[in-house]
């Protein structure tokens, strides 16, 4: 089992005196105890759901517990690393050096482009007030 850090308990203990000030109980109140592990409490937005079979449950508990961590929480930070690499790669466009070579002197060195120059000369649809 995981030993807590101390603060965990340090602000439990706090949260419980704030508690019991309002709600009038004697300030003359000790609360002592261990904290299994580290918690910090939030409020989820949303909720997932998956399937699995034991022998996988079984390495992902096996896992979480080498790191000291919840088995959800291991489970949770697993599926945001891997939704950062994704969501990465949708930002990264791979391509043969030669390619980019190819791509790069284009950008420099346009081309006359006629049609492009026809239209900038054209009369505007909309004018400006």
């Amino acid at each position: 089992m995981k030993q807590c850090c101390g603060r965990c308990l340090l602000r439990w203990v706090r949260s419980i005196s704030w508690t019991a000030r309002k709600l009038g109980v004697d300030d003359g109140v000790i609360v002592y105890g261990h904290m299994p592990y580290n918690f910090v409490m939030t409020t989820k937005a949303s909720r997932a759901e998956f399937r699995a079979d034991e022998e996988l449950m079984a390495q992902l508990r096996r896992a979480a517990e080498l790191v000291h961590e919840q088995t959800s929480e291991f489970i949770r930070r697993a599926v945001f690393e891997r939704a950062q690499r994704v969501l990465a790669q949708e930002l990264t466009t791979a391509m043969a050096r030669e390619q980019f070579d190819e791509l790069l002197e284009s950008l420099e060195n346009a081309d006359d482009a006629p049609e492009l120059a026809k239209l900038a000369r054209a009369p505007r649809a909309f004018t400006r007030r």
